[in-house]
Protein backbone atom coordinates (compact mmCIF):
# COMPACT_ATOMS: atom_id res chain seq x y z
CA UNK A 1 0.00 0.00 0.00
CA UNK A 2 2.59 2.14 0.77
CA UNK A 3 4.52 1.69 -2.33
CA UNK A 4 1.22 3.07 -4.08
CA UNK A 5 1.74 6.26 -2.35
CA UNK A 6 5.57 6.58 -3.75
CA UNK A 7 3.77 5.88 -7.62
CA UNK A 8 1.10 8.22 -6.76
CA UNK A 9 3.76 10.94 -5.95
CA UNK A 10 5.84 10.21 -8.84
CA UNK A 11 8.80 8.29 -7.18
CA UNK A 12 9.70 5.03 -8.73
CA UNK A 13 10.57 2.60 -5.72
CA UNK A 14 13.58 0.71 -5.84
CA UNK A 15 13.45 -3.02 -6.43
CA UNK A 16 15.31 -5.75 -3.75
CA UNK A 17 18.95 -6.33 -4.75
CA UNK A 18 20.16 -9.53 -3.28
CA UNK A 19 24.14 -9.45 -2.49
CA UNK A 20 26.10 -12.20 -4.10
CA UNK A 21 28.58 -14.58 -1.75
CA UNK A 22 31.75 -14.97 -2.75
CA UNK A 23 32.09 -18.75 -2.08
CA UNK A 24 35.07 -20.46 -0.61
CA UNK A 25 37.60 -18.79 1.03
CA UNK A 26 40.99 -18.77 3.52
CA UNK A 27 38.78 -16.89 5.88
CA UNK A 28 35.19 -16.49 6.69
CA UNK A 29 33.12 -14.51 4.55
CA UNK A 30 30.70 -12.89 6.00
CA UNK A 31 28.01 -10.63 3.57
CA UNK A 32 24.27 -9.67 4.02
CA UNK A 33 20.52 -9.88 3.16
CA UNK A 34 18.62 -6.64 4.00
CA UNK A 35 14.41 -6.88 4.22
CA UNK A 36 12.45 -3.52 4.40
CA UNK A 37 9.17 -3.84 6.05
CA UNK A 38 6.21 -0.65 6.68
CA UNK A 39 3.55 -1.56 8.36
CA UNK A 40 2.42 -5.80 7.60
CA UNK A 41 4.32 -5.71 4.23
CA UNK A 42 7.76 -5.35 2.55
CA UNK A 43 8.36 -2.29 0.80
CA UNK A 44 10.66 0.02 -0.86
CA UNK A 45 8.61 3.07 -0.11
CA UNK A 46 6.69 4.82 3.05
CA UNK A 47 5.24 7.85 4.53
CA UNK A 48 7.48 10.04 6.42
CA UNK A 49 6.65 9.63 9.87
CA UNK A 50 5.65 5.19 9.57
CA UNK A 51 8.24 2.98 11.30
CA UNK A 52 9.94 0.98 8.88
CA UNK A 53 11.27 -2.36 9.98
CA UNK A 54 14.73 -3.66 8.79
CA UNK A 55 15.19 -7.64 8.89
CA UNK A 56 19.17 -8.11 8.56
CA UNK A 57 20.95 -11.30 8.02
CA UNK A 58 24.37 -11.77 8.14
CA UNK A 59 25.56 -15.04 5.94
CA UNK A 60 29.05 -16.78 6.87
CA UNK A 61 29.87 -18.09 3.14
CA UNK A 62 32.92 -20.17 5.61
CA UNK A 63 34.52 -22.02 5.34
CA UNK A 64 35.67 -20.98 9.00
CA UNK A 65 33.44 -19.86 11.76
CA UNK A 66 33.16 -15.85 12.79
CA UNK A 67 34.19 -15.02 16.35
CA UNK A 68 33.56 -11.73 16.40
CA UNK A 69 30.91 -9.78 13.80
CA UNK A 70 29.45 -6.07 14.19
CA UNK A 71 26.10 -5.10 11.85
CA UNK A 72 26.18 -1.75 10.94
CA UNK A 73 23.34 0.64 9.49
CA UNK A 74 23.10 3.72 7.77
CA UNK A 75 21.43 5.89 6.16
CA UNK A 76 22.38 8.38 3.30
CA UNK A 77 25.96 7.44 4.59
CA UNK A 78 25.08 8.58 8.48
CA UNK A 79 24.86 5.39 11.00
CA UNK A 80 21.91 5.32 13.03
CA UNK A 81 22.93 1.63 14.29
CA UNK A 82 25.26 -0.87 15.45
CA UNK A 83 24.25 -4.07 16.41
CA UNK A 84 26.36 -5.36 18.91
CA UNK A 85 29.47 -8.51 17.77
CA UNK A 86 27.99 -12.08 17.00
CA UNK A 87 29.77 -14.38 18.56
CA UNK A 88 30.86 -18.52 17.00
CA UNK A 89 29.38 -17.61 13.96
CA UNK A 90 29.58 -20.90 12.09
CA UNK A 91 30.52 -21.91 8.66
CA UNK A 92 27.59 -21.53 5.89
CA UNK A 93 25.16 -20.27 8.63
CA UNK A 94 23.46 -16.85 9.76
CA UNK A 95 22.38 -14.41 12.38
CA UNK A 96 19.32 -12.33 11.75
CA UNK A 97 18.32 -9.29 13.68
CA UNK A 98 15.35 -6.73 13.31
CA UNK A 99 15.55 -2.61 13.35
CA UNK A 100 13.33 -0.61 13.08
CA UNK A 101 13.87 3.25 11.79
CA UNK A 102 11.64 6.06 13.39
CA UNK A 103 11.13 7.92 9.64
CA UNK A 104 9.56 10.75 11.79
CA UNK A 105 12.38 13.66 11.02
CA UNK A 106 13.32 11.65 7.61
CA UNK A 107 13.03 14.44 4.89
CA UNK A 108 10.68 13.41 1.52
CA UNK A 109 12.48 12.19 -1.48
CA UNK A 110 15.17 9.08 -1.97
CA UNK A 111 17.51 7.83 0.86
CA UNK A 112 20.27 5.53 0.80
CA UNK A 113 20.29 2.55 3.30
CA UNK A 114 23.48 0.93 3.94
CA UNK A 115 24.38 -2.29 5.93
CA UNK A 116 27.83 -3.22 6.69
CA UNK A 117 28.53 -6.61 8.27
CA UNK A 118 32.34 -7.29 9.09
CA UNK A 119 34.50 -9.86 11.48
CA UNK A 120 36.86 -7.87 13.33
CA UNK A 121 39.33 -10.90 13.16
CA UNK A 122 39.14 -10.31 8.89
CA UNK A 123 37.53 -11.68 5.80
CA UNK A 124 37.98 -13.01 2.98
CA UNK A 125 35.98 -10.79 0.53
CA UNK A 126 35.34 -7.65 2.26
CA UNK A 127 34.04 -6.14 -0.78
CA UNK A 128 30.73 -7.79 -0.40
CA UNK A 129 29.89 -7.19 3.35
CA UNK A 130 28.45 -3.75 2.36
CA UNK A 131 24.90 -3.64 0.99
CA UNK A 132 23.27 -0.72 -0.18
CA UNK A 133 19.45 -0.06 -0.81
CA UNK A 134 17.19 2.98 -2.15
CA UNK A 135 14.55 3.53 0.01
CA UNK A 136 11.92 6.11 -0.57
CA UNK A 137 10.00 8.69 2.13
CA UNK A 138 7.04 9.82 1.25
CA UNK A 139 5.89 13.22 1.93
CA UNK A 140 3.20 12.92 4.38
CA UNK A 141 -0.37 14.89 3.74
CA UNK A 142 -1.65 17.50 5.85
CA UNK A 143 -3.34 16.94 8.75
CA UNK A 144 -6.49 18.75 10.06
CA UNK A 145 -8.21 17.81 13.11
CA UNK A 146 -11.32 19.89 15.04
CA UNK A 147 -11.98 19.97 18.50
CA UNK A 148 -14.42 21.62 20.76
CA UNK A 149 -13.80 22.25 24.43
CA UNK A 150 -17.22 20.93 25.19
CA UNK A 151 -19.23 18.17 23.90
CA UNK A 152 -22.47 19.94 26.12
CA UNK A 153 -23.25 23.62 26.79
CA UNK A 154 -26.48 24.64 28.76
CA UNK A 155 -28.44 27.40 27.67
CA UNK A 156 -30.05 29.55 30.02
CA UNK A 157 -33.08 31.34 29.02
CA UNK A 158 -35.96 32.92 31.05
CA UNK A 159 -38.97 33.55 29.81
CA UNK A 160 -38.37 37.19 28.55
CA UNK A 161 -34.62 36.81 27.74
CA UNK A 162 -32.50 34.47 25.16
CA UNK A 163 -29.55 32.63 25.87
CA UNK A 164 -26.16 33.26 23.95
CA UNK A 165 -23.80 29.99 24.23
CA UNK A 166 -20.35 30.04 23.40
CA UNK A 167 -18.41 27.16 22.61
CA UNK A 168 -14.54 27.13 21.55
CA UNK A 169 -12.82 24.74 19.90
CA UNK A 170 -9.19 24.81 17.90
CA UNK A 171 -8.20 23.20 14.61
CA UNK A 172 -4.58 21.39 14.77
CA UNK A 173 -2.71 21.32 11.31
CA UNK A 174 -0.05 19.30 10.68
CA UNK A 175 2.46 18.30 7.69
CA UNK A 176 2.27 21.87 6.56
CA UNK A 177 5.98 21.48 4.66
CA UNK A 178 5.95 25.21 4.29
CA UNK A 179 2.74 25.33 2.51
CA UNK A 180 -0.22 27.46 3.25
CA UNK A 181 -4.28 26.16 3.83
CA UNK A 182 -6.70 28.56 3.21
CA UNK A 183 -9.83 27.01 5.87
CA UNK A 184 -13.65 28.25 5.84
CA UNK A 185 -15.78 27.24 8.63
CA UNK A 186 -18.93 26.82 8.86
CA UNK A 187 -21.70 25.87 11.68
CA UNK A 188 -24.96 24.26 11.69
CA UNK A 189 -27.64 23.70 15.08
CA UNK A 190 -30.41 20.98 13.66
CA UNK A 191 -33.18 22.41 14.82
CA UNK A 192 -33.09 25.78 13.78
CA UNK A 193 -31.20 27.49 16.73
CA UNK A 194 -29.08 30.61 14.57
CA UNK A 195 -25.64 30.05 15.00
CA UNK A 196 -22.36 32.21 14.03
CA UNK A 197 -18.49 31.58 13.81
CA UNK A 198 -15.70 33.60 14.70
CA UNK A 199 -13.20 33.96 12.82
CA UNK A 200 -14.84 32.02 9.56
CA UNK A 201 -12.04 32.21 7.47
CA UNK A 202 -8.32 31.95 8.42
CA UNK A 203 -4.92 31.47 6.28
CA UNK A 204 -3.10 28.45 8.43
CA UNK A 205 0.89 28.64 7.19
CA UNK A 206 2.23 26.32 10.29
CA UNK A 207 1.94 23.22 11.72
CA UNK A 208 0.08 24.02 15.30
CA UNK A 209 -3.38 24.96 16.53
CA UNK A 210 -5.35 27.49 15.33
CA UNK A 211 -8.60 28.99 17.43
CA UNK A 212 -12.20 29.59 17.02
CA UNK A 213 -15.30 30.67 18.98
CA UNK A 214 -18.65 29.48 17.73
CA UNK A 215 -22.11 31.38 19.21
CA UNK A 216 -25.49 29.99 19.43
CA UNK A 217 -28.06 31.86 20.21
CA UNK A 218 -31.38 29.85 21.64
CA UNK A 219 -34.97 31.78 21.96
CA UNK A 220 -36.19 33.14 24.90
CA UNK A 221 -38.93 30.77 26.94
CA UNK A 222 -37.72 27.98 24.86
CA UNK A 223 -38.87 24.44 26.68
CA UNK A 224 -36.20 22.60 28.47
CA UNK A 225 -36.88 19.46 26.84
CA UNK A 226 -35.56 20.78 23.43
CA UNK A 227 -31.89 19.65 22.46
CA UNK A 228 -29.80 21.45 20.06
CA UNK A 229 -26.97 19.69 17.95
CA UNK A 230 -23.90 22.32 16.71
CA UNK A 231 -22.33 21.08 14.14
CA UNK A 232 -18.91 22.21 13.20
CA UNK A 233 -17.47 21.56 9.65
CA UNK A 234 -13.50 23.07 8.53
CA UNK A 235 -12.97 22.55 5.08
CA UNK A 236 -9.37 23.72 3.39
CA UNK A 237 -7.32 22.86 0.42
CA UNK A 238 -3.67 22.31 -0.54
CA UNK A 239 -2.87 22.71 -4.46
CA UNK A 240 -5.82 20.30 -6.17
CA UNK A 241 -6.54 18.65 -2.79
CA UNK A 242 -8.91 19.03 -0.27
CA UNK A 243 -9.03 17.92 3.17
CA UNK A 244 -11.95 18.48 5.47
CA UNK A 245 -13.07 18.10 9.42
CA UNK A 246 -16.10 17.83 11.48
CA UNK A 247 -16.67 18.18 15.59
CA UNK A 248 -19.80 18.42 17.52
CA UNK A 249 -21.83 19.53 20.93
CA UNK A 250 -25.02 19.07 22.56
CA UNK A 251 -26.71 22.11 23.81
CA UNK A 252 -29.25 22.03 26.50
CA UNK A 253 -31.52 24.14 27.62
CA UNK A 254 -31.73 24.85 31.14
CA UNK A 255 -35.17 24.55 33.03
CA UNK A 256 -36.39 27.52 35.03
CA UNK A 257 -39.55 27.56 37.23
CA UNK A 258 -42.47 30.25 37.02
CA UNK A 259 -46.30 29.90 37.34
CA UNK A 260 -49.30 32.08 37.47
CA UNK A 261 -52.47 32.22 39.63
CA UNK A 262 -55.85 33.70 39.10
CA UNK A 263 -59.11 33.63 40.19
CA UNK A 264 -62.60 34.08 38.38
CA UNK A 265 -64.41 36.80 40.61
CA UNK A 266 -62.61 36.70 43.95
CA UNK A 267 -65.12 38.43 45.70
CA UNK A 268 -68.43 37.16 46.81
CA UNK A 269 -70.52 38.16 49.28
CA UNK A 270 -72.71 35.44 51.59
CA UNK A 271 -74.84 35.79 54.70
CA UNK A 272 -73.83 34.41 57.76
CA UNK A 273 -73.18 30.62 57.52
CA UNK A 274 -73.29 31.08 54.06
CA UNK A 275 -70.93 29.18 51.25
CA UNK A 276 -68.72 30.62 48.63
CA UNK A 277 -66.68 28.83 45.77
CA UNK A 278 -63.86 30.37 43.84
CA UNK A 279 -62.40 28.63 40.32
CA UNK A 280 -58.54 29.04 40.62
CA UNK A 281 -56.70 28.96 37.29
CA UNK A 282 -53.12 27.68 37.58
CA UNK A 283 -50.82 28.31 34.50
CA UNK A 284 -47.26 26.42 34.15
CA UNK A 285 -45.12 29.74 33.51
CA UNK A 286 -41.84 27.67 33.18
CA UNK A 287 -39.87 26.12 30.52
CA UNK A 288 -40.15 22.64 31.80
CA UNK A 289 -42.65 19.87 33.22
CA UNK A 290 -43.57 21.21 36.54
CA UNK A 291 -45.94 19.57 39.29
CA UNK A 292 -47.65 22.55 41.99
CA UNK A 293 -48.44 22.13 45.50
CA UNK A 294 -52.03 23.60 46.17
CA UNK A 295 -52.87 25.46 49.87
CA UNK A 296 -54.53 27.48 52.05
CA UNK A 297 -51.80 29.83 53.31
CA UNK A 298 -53.74 31.42 56.37
CA UNK A 299 -55.54 28.06 57.18
CA UNK A 300 -54.93 28.27 61.30
CA UNK A 301 -56.22 31.71 61.15
CA UNK A 302 -59.63 30.96 58.87
CA UNK A 303 -60.14 27.53 61.78
CA UNK A 304 -59.45 30.59 64.76
CA UNK A 305 -62.77 32.08 63.40
CA UNK A 306 -64.68 29.06 62.65
CA UNK A 307 -64.78 29.37 58.67
CA UNK A 308 -64.48 25.89 57.08
CA UNK A 309 -61.83 25.96 53.36
CA UNK A 310 -61.29 23.16 51.45
CA UNK A 311 -59.67 22.43 48.11
CA UNK A 312 -60.86 20.39 45.03
CA UNK A 313 -57.05 19.34 44.71
CA UNK A 314 -53.99 19.70 47.22
CA UNK A 315 -51.36 19.29 43.86
CA UNK A 316 -51.66 19.87 40.29
CA UNK A 317 -48.96 16.84 38.76
CA UNK A 318 -47.39 16.77 35.51
CA UNK A 319 -48.25 20.07 34.11
CA UNK A 320 -46.56 20.91 30.64
CA UNK A 321 -45.03 24.28 30.37
CA UNK A 322 -48.09 26.93 28.70
CA UNK A 323 -50.84 24.51 30.01
CA UNK A 324 -53.65 25.48 32.43
CA UNK A 325 -54.95 23.59 34.95
CA UNK A 326 -58.33 24.90 37.46
CA UNK A 327 -59.16 23.74 40.91
CA UNK A 328 -61.70 25.31 43.16
CA UNK A 329 -61.66 26.72 46.41
CA UNK A 330 -64.99 26.00 48.48
CA UNK A 331 -65.29 28.45 51.97
CA UNK A 332 -68.10 28.28 54.33
CA UNK A 333 -68.39 31.21 56.91
CA UNK A 334 -69.57 30.46 60.73
CA UNK A 335 -73.27 30.45 61.62
CA UNK A 336 -72.76 32.16 64.53
CA UNK A 337 -75.35 35.34 64.64
CA UNK A 338 -73.88 38.78 64.91
CA UNK A 339 -76.51 41.50 64.91
CA UNK A 340 -75.52 43.70 61.92
CA UNK A 341 -72.59 41.76 60.98
CA UNK A 342 -70.35 43.12 57.74
CA UNK A 343 -67.18 41.90 57.37
CA UNK A 344 -64.70 40.89 55.03
CA UNK A 345 -62.46 37.84 55.37
CA UNK A 346 -59.81 37.22 53.38
CA UNK A 347 -58.15 33.55 51.93
CA UNK A 348 -55.17 33.00 51.06
CA UNK A 349 -54.15 30.28 48.33
CA UNK A 350 -50.25 29.15 47.50
CA UNK A 351 -49.33 26.89 45.34
CA UNK A 352 -45.49 25.65 45.03
CA UNK A 353 -43.09 24.38 42.85
CA UNK A 354 -42.29 21.13 43.18
CA UNK A 355 -39.64 21.32 40.41
CA UNK A 356 -37.95 24.56 42.34
CA UNK A 357 -39.58 24.61 46.14
CA UNK A 358 -38.51 28.42 46.60
CA UNK A 359 -40.81 29.19 43.73
CA UNK A 360 -44.66 29.72 44.61
CA UNK A 361 -47.18 32.24 44.55
CA UNK A 362 -50.20 33.17 46.66
CA UNK A 363 -53.70 35.06 45.63
CA UNK A 364 -55.83 36.35 48.21
CA UNK A 365 -59.74 36.06 47.48
CA UNK A 366 -62.35 37.61 49.82
CA UNK A 367 -65.84 36.81 50.98
CA UNK A 368 -67.97 39.73 52.31
CA UNK A 369 -70.52 38.62 54.93
CA UNK A 370 -73.82 41.14 54.62
CA UNK A 371 -77.22 41.40 55.81
CA UNK A 372 -76.77 39.30 58.47
CA UNK A 373 -80.04 39.99 61.11
CA UNK A 374 -82.12 37.11 60.20
CA UNK A 375 -85.74 38.06 59.07
CA UNK A 376 -87.69 37.45 62.36
CA UNK A 377 -85.18 40.08 63.66
CA UNK A 378 -85.91 42.56 61.16
CA UNK A 379 -89.85 42.05 61.38
CA UNK A 380 -90.01 42.19 64.99
CA UNK A 381 -87.72 44.90 65.25
CA UNK A 382 -89.77 47.38 63.04
CA UNK A 383 -93.10 45.86 65.61
CA UNK A 384 -90.91 46.55 68.86
CA UNK A 385 -90.43 50.15 67.47
CA UNK A 386 -93.73 50.98 67.48
CA UNK A 387 -94.34 49.10 71.14
CA UNK A 388 -91.23 51.34 72.77
CA UNK A 389 -92.21 54.21 71.37
CA UNK A 390 -95.80 53.85 72.91
CA UNK A 391 -94.74 52.61 76.51
CA UNK A 392 -92.42 55.85 76.48
CA UNK A 393 -95.50 57.94 75.75
CA UNK A 394 -97.72 56.24 78.66
CA UNK A 395 -95.18 56.21 81.39
CA UNK A 396 -94.81 60.16 80.60
CA UNK A 397 -98.36 60.39 81.01
CA UNK A 398 -98.82 58.81 84.26
CA UNK A 399 -95.91 60.24 85.80
CA UNK A 400 -97.20 63.97 85.47
CA UNK A 401 -100.88 62.56 86.55
CA UNK A 402 -99.73 61.14 89.47
CA UNK A 403 -97.37 64.31 90.54
CA UNK A 404 -100.66 66.02 90.22
CA UNK A 405 -103.05 64.12 92.39
CA UNK A 406 -100.78 64.39 95.13
CA UNK A 407 -99.93 67.79 95.48
CA UNK A 408 -96.76 67.84 93.32
CA UNK A 409 -94.91 70.55 92.46
CA UNK A 410 -96.85 74.11 91.75
CA UNK A 411 -98.51 74.45 88.57
CA UNK A 412 -99.31 70.69 88.24
CA UNK A 413 -102.91 70.05 87.62
CA UNK A 414 -104.76 68.94 90.07
CA UNK A 415 -107.24 66.20 90.66
CA UNK A 416 -110.43 66.34 88.00
CA UNK A 417 -108.53 69.31 86.57
CA UNK A 418 -107.94 69.68 82.98
CA UNK A 419 -104.15 70.03 81.65
CA UNK A 420 -103.56 73.38 81.83
CA UNK A 421 -106.16 74.65 84.06
CA UNK A 422 -105.18 76.76 86.79
CA UNK A 423 -103.51 75.82 90.36
CA UNK A 424 -105.48 75.00 93.60
CA UNK A 425 -104.08 77.86 94.94
CA UNK A 426 -105.10 80.30 92.46
CA UNK A 427 -108.72 78.39 92.36
CA UNK A 428 -109.66 79.72 96.06
CA UNK A 429 -109.31 83.49 95.55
Amino acid sequence: MLCVLCLLAGTACTAFQPAAADGAAPLPDLYPELHIYAGNATATCATAGTPVAMVIYAYNAGPGNITSANITISVDGSVIAVVPAVYDFSAEGYFGNIYTWDTTGAAPGNHTIGILVNDTHGDANPANNTLVQNFTIVKPAPGMNLKLDQAVAVADVTESLPATVAITGNITMTNLGGETMNISLRSNVDIGWASSLEPQLFLADHDGRYGFSACVTVAQATGASQVGNLQILASGRVGNDSFGASAAAVIQVHPYYRLGLDSKGPYVKIPPGGQAVFEITLRNGGNALDSYEIEVANLNELGAKKWLVALSANTLAMIQPGEFKRFTVTARASDEWVLSKSESTRISIRATSTGNRTVSLMIPVYVQEEGSNPAWYNYYTIDASVVILAIAIAAGLGMRWRKGRTGGEPGSPGVGEPMGGKSGAEGKK
